[in-house]
This record gives C-alpha cells, sequence and structure tokens, in this order.
C-alpha cells in the first residue's frame, strides 16, 4: 500500500488522538474524514480502526463511500465488526450514511449482508434503494460463484422477492433471473409473483416469463399449469397461447418431455386450448419421440420422467374366476412370460382389483425383459394402490438408473444434470444403489458412482461412503471425493478435508483445498495460506481462489503473479482462477491474456472465462453502473 505522509504537526495531532477516547477527539476524527486531503483522511481511518470499538466503527461505515480507494480493503477485511453497527445506521443514519454503508455491503459481497441489503431495498429514499439494488446483484454473484449454503440462497431468493417491482421494470430480467441463478429447481418464488392479486406484478413477471426461451421459463410455465392459485394457471395459460414460435415450441416440448407425469398430465389438460398444440401436431411426435428414446436406453441425453400411458384393457380370463390366493399361486406358477398365455395372465394380473396382486405381478414383470416391460411398468406408476407404485417406480428407477450409469460418458455437463436430477426424482432406491457403487470392487465404478452422486445431489445422503472414498487406493476417486466434501459440510467431513490437505497425489490436495472454500469459514484461511507457494501449479491457483473467496488479498496477488509466469501451465490455471474472482483487475488481466498470450490454450481458457462472467457484467450495467 502507498505510504501516505502528512506534516509533522499533524502527525502529533493524530498520536494524541489515537489514544483519546474523549467525544472532542471523535468530533475532530469525524471532521478529518470529510477534508479533502486524501492523506488526512487515511490517517484518521487508521486511527479509527485501530480504536476497535463500536462508535468508532459506526463514524467508519458512515463515510465509507468517502474513503481513498486504498484504504476500504483494510475496512472491508474487519467484516464481523463492521456488519455488527450496520443495521444501526440503515435506521437511524441520514440518507448519505444509508448510501455510504450500502456502496459499503455492495464492496464486501458477503452473505451475511442480505439482511441489511433488504432493509436498504426498504428504504423510502430511492437512490438508497438503488445502491441495494446493486448491492443485492453483486452479492448474488458472490454467493452463486462461491457454492453458498441453502440458508443464504434462501435469503438471497426472499431479497429479491422484495426488490421486484419496487424499483423501474428494466430491472425485471436480472431479478427475476438472479432467482434462478441462485436455485434452478426453486422456481416458487416466481410463481408466488406471478399469482399475485396485484395486476402490475403479474404482468411483469409474464412479460419475463414471454421473452426468456429458457428451460428455467419452461420449467415455471408448467410449475404454474399445476398450481392451486388459478391466477397462476391462467397466467400460465395465457402465455403458452401467445407464444407461437417454432424454437420455443421445440424447447418447451423438451422440457415438458423431462417432467413428472403430473406436469404433463397438467399440459394435457389446458391443450385444446392452445392452437400449437395439437394432437397431431409436431408436438406430440416429439414427445413420443423424447419417451421412446429414455424407453431405449438414454441414448439421446439422459432419462425422460415418467410419462402417463393408458393401461390396455384386457378381457376375464383365468384369474377371474379364482380367490386372491390361488390367484397369487397361478401368477407365481407362471413361468414364461414371452409366451402368449403367460402375458395374457400378467396383464390380467396388473389391473386386478387388489394390491396384493397387483404389487406381485409388477414384481414378476420387474424380472422380464418383455419387450413391453417398460411400458407396463409405467402404466403402474398411476395405479390406485400406493405400493404397487412404489414397486413400479422402484423397478422403473433402476432401470433408469443403470442406463445412466452407463450412458454417464455420453453426456454434457448440462444433460447430465439435468438427467441427474430426473433420475433423483424418479428412483425411490436411488441411495441405495450409490451405496453399492461406491462399494464396487472395480475403481472406475466407484469413480462412475461419484460423479453421479454429484449430479443427483446426494452428497449428504452418502457421507459416509464418501468419507470412504477419501481414503480410496486410487488416486481419481480419492481427488473427485475430496472435491464433494465441502458440500457436505459436517464436522466430520471437515476433519476429512483437513485431513487430505496433506495428500501426496496434487489433484486431491488442489480439489481438497477447494473443499475448504465451499466451507465459507475464514478461521481456515491459515490452512490454505501455506499452499500459495505451492510448485503444482493446480494447488497454487484453487489455493488463491479459495482465499479470495475467504477475503484474503494475497489471493488476487498471486493470480497476477501467475498469469506473467513463463511457464504456460501456470498462466493458463491463473486465467480459470481470475475467471473464477472476476473483480475489476482480474477482467483486465484476463481480456490481456485472451488477446496476447502466446498459448492458444491459455487465450482460450481467458475467453472462455470472459464469456462465463459476462452475466455479473450485465447485471452491474442493469444496475446503474453502480
Amino acid at each position: 500500500m502507498e505510504k501516505h505522509l502528512i506534516p509533522t504537526g499533524l502527525a502529533r495531532t493524530f498520536r494524541t488522538l489515537s489514544s483519546s477516547d474523549s467525544s472532542t477527539a471523535l468530533s475532530v476524527l469525524e471532521a478529518a474524514l470529510r477534508e479533502d486531503s486524501e492523506d488526512i483522511r487515511h490517517a484518521a481511518v487508521n486511527v479509527l480502526l485501530s480504536k476497535r470499538s463500536r462508535k468508532y466503527y459506526i463514524i467508519i461505515a458512515s463515510h465509507y463511500e468517502s474513503l481513498p480507494e486504498d484504504v476500504k480493503p483494510l475496512v472491508l477485511r474487519d467484516s464481523t465488526a463492521i456488519l455488527s453497527v450496520i443495521g444501526e445506521i440503515l435506521e437511524r443514519g441520514s440518507e448519505e450514511d444509508k448510501i455510504s454503508v450500502v456502496t459499503l455491503l455492495r464492496d464486501l459481497r458477503d452473505p451475511r449482508g442480505i439482511k441489511p441489503i433488504a432493509t436498504a431495498l426498504a428504504d423510502s429514499s430511492r437512490r438508497v434503494a438503488e445502491k441495494a439494488y446493486a448491492a443485492l446483484l453483486r452479492t448474488v454473484w458472490k454467493v452463486t460463484a462461491g457454492g453458498a449454503p441453502p440458508q443464504d440462497r434462501s435469503q438471497l431468493l426472499a431479497a429479491l422477492v422484495a426488490a421486484f417491482g419496487k424499483l423501474d421494470e428494466k430491472h425485471d430480467p436480472v431479478v427475476l433471473g438472479s432467482m434462478l441463478k441462485i436455485d434452478p429447481s426453486h422456481t416458487s418464488p416466481i410463481i408466488k409473483l406471478a399469482a399475485s392479486p396485484a395486476d402490475d406484478q403479474r404482468r411483469r413477471v409474464l412479460r419475463f416469463l414471454v421473452g426468456a426461451d429458457l428451460p428455467q421459463a419452461h420449467q415455471i410455465l408448467i410449475a404454474m399449469l399445476k398450481a392451486e392459485a388459478g391466477r397462476a394457471r391462467n397466467a400460465a395459460l395465457w402465455t403458452l397461447r401467445a407464444k407461437k414460435e417454432p424454437p420455443f415450441i421445440d424447447n418447451f416440448v423438451n422440457t415438458l418431455s423431462t417432467s413428472d407425469p403430473a406436469s404433463i398430465e397438467a399440459f394435457a389438460g389446458v391443450a385444446q386450448n392452445i392452437p400449437w398444440s395439437s394432437p397431431y401436431s409436431e408436438v406430440y411426435q416429439q414427445l413420443d419421440r423424447k419417451v421412446q428414446a429414455w424407453l431405449s436406453g438414454i441414448q439421446t441425453g439422459g432419462p425422460s420422467a415418467v410419462v402417463p400411458v393408458q393401461k390396455v384393457p384386457v378381457s376375464a380370463g383365468a384369474l377371474s374366476r379364482l380367490d386372491i390366493n390361488e390367484r397369487k399361486r397361478l401368477l407365481r406358477s407362471v413361468r414364461d412370460i414371452t409366451k402368449p398365455e403367460g402375458m395374457a395372465t400378467l396383464r390380467e394380473a396388473l389391473c386386478d382389483p387388489t394390491e396384493e396382486v397387483q404389487r406381485l405381478a409388477v414384481e414378476k414383470l420387474a424380472e422380464t425383459k418383455h419387450p413391453d416391460r417398460n411400458k407396463l411398468l409405467l402404466a403402474q406408476v398411476r395405479s390406485q394402490f400406493p405400493e404397487v407404485r412404489r414397486a413400479a417406480l422402484a423397478a422403473l428407477g433402476r432401470t433408469v438408473f443403470a442406463s445412466y450409469f452407463r450412458s454417464l460418458d455420453k453426456l454434457t455437463p448440462e444433460l447430465r444434470r439435468q438427467a441427474g436430477l430426473a433420475l433423483a426424482k424418479l428412483d425411490p432406491n436411488l441411495v441405495g444403489e450409490l451405496q453399492s457403487e461406491l462399494a464396487s470392487a472395480d475403481p472406475q465404478r466407484r469413480f462412475r458412482a461419484l460423479l453421479v452422486t454429484m449430479a443427483t445431489g446426494k452428497e449428504k445422503d452418502l457421507e459416509a461412503s464418501i468419507l470412504k472414498c477419501v481414503r480410496d487406493d486410487d488416486d481419481r476417486v480419492r481427488a473427485t471425493a475430496a472435491g464433494m466434501l465441502g458440500r457436505v459440510g459436517t464436522p466430520t467431513a471437515v476433519k476429512a478435508i483437513i485431513a487430505t490437505l496433506a495428500d501426496p497425489d496434487n489433484r486431491v490436495k488442489a480439489n481438497a483445498v477447494s473443499a475448504v472454500g465451499l466451507l465459507s469459514d475464514k478461521k481456515l484461511a491459515k490452512l490454505i495460506r501455506p499452499f500459495l507457494e505451492s510448485s503444482s501449479n493446480r494447488v497454487r491457483a484453487n489455493a488463491a481462489v479459495v482465499m479470495s473467496q475467504l477475503g484474503q488479498s494475497e489471493g488476487s496477488k498471486i493470480l497476477q503473479e501467475m498469469a506473467n509466469d513463463p511457464r504456460d501451465a501456470f498462466r493458463a490455471s491463473a486465467a480459470w482462477g481470475l475467471g473464477q474472482i472476476y473483480d475489476e483487475s482480474a477482467k483486465l488481466i484476463l481480456q490481456n491474456l485472451a488477446k496476447n498470450d502466446d498459448m492458444e490454450n491459455v487465450r482460450s481458457i481467458a475467453r472462455r472465462m470472459v464469456k462465463e462472467n459476462a452475466y455479473s457484467q450485465e447485471v452491474l450495467e442493469n444496475a446503474g453502473g453502480c
């Protein structure tokens, strides 16, 4: 940091002020913060920070916006103390004081600042609310990039819901898009807004849904069709009627084909009111192709969810003349359902009026490889008997799990995630199947099982198995498991992460370092600091990113040094790391690497990082340049 010099007389004055707690000293320091001289303001801040007292922190926070740029990081470093006084300033301070603390929250980008940001959003001053909006979007980007825990995401969603409609309509796509960015699967806040009794608010949400040809927007429309609120259902129908463009229809059908039975039934219930949804149209042909692809083994992009199928009525046969025990005995005696008489008996049993016989028929069907197996099981998912539905889902789940597990390498990361979420909803025995694969003698199967665990979001359910994998003989298995422990976050998992930092394999070590970052515990920074000098480019870059996430300034400095390293691998890792923190200096360095680096690999990574972070640039521009 640049050294600031002030006249000798003033230096003695500040030394005197630093040793005094009188009201006069307080007033002098506060007045010094308003001086034109940056050196005087700098000296005043140093004295105020050295006091470590609540009343002094209030003064610093209230004047944060006018502080010299090079001293602001010192204020942000003491974030816990600063955050403890912000609520009081927002409650009692002047408009300028509030703007100052909201600017501080914007620069801090700490999940702990979500609650005071929400308070500022509700402020009567539009200037304060606009600043709070910019701070909220900065925090959204920080939280989503850093893998924040569910409680932080819930607080952010609540703050975004509160922000919606309070500012100009130009901000709506960013606010609603941020909700989806925080948690793509959590669409209920947007549905609630779409069902609002306030016409203007409902209109603004629908305008976003009409304009956003995104899978998440399609999911919201589908969920609205199932909503209890009539306003939500009518709004979704209006939106679907208004959309006639073939790309939207194709994309909507893609999303619908991976939805649950209730969603498809809800769409079928209103289809006659949607001009483009004729049963003979391309829409239904496309849906049928999706279902057939799913049944043939998920070769085109992941498992579709269960699609309701009509049960084929059968005429009364041998079973109808027997009592329940005789029907069960006859069903058990069927050895080969590929023969017409065997299939006829099974079909009749699937329509039996009792739960016991239907469940037995499903279990019998599940053991076969008959061409109609999956179609018949799909029909039983709609049985009136809970045990039959569970047995059919379990049988289908095993089929889908095996197909997904086998096809994992063929799926893009996005398709793998979407298919994993569908599998988690479909397969009631998923955790048990994954436990079995994680205990396999084949390291390749253990590795695949870890990838499926991540895609289906079952890390916490499989903590014990992941902890065993951290001690695996296979380096790739250990490395993958180490990276997953940060999402588990239990005390046992934290101990395992710390132990794994000493692993001899650099991939394992690098992933363990990243796992520490997911814990968001600043006290763990001291464990990561030594890795900033690692000889491994990956370990060093991961450590720098984590230190930056934990509010330690040396992380950014290390990445800047790596960006100038003569070794190609170090510059490539620096490009990736700078893309994770993506502050103003990181952006400039990435743009330079993308344009001027000698190696195509480094240029390519830098270009990708700039492109992936375009969202943060957009939200800042929409926030009025804040």
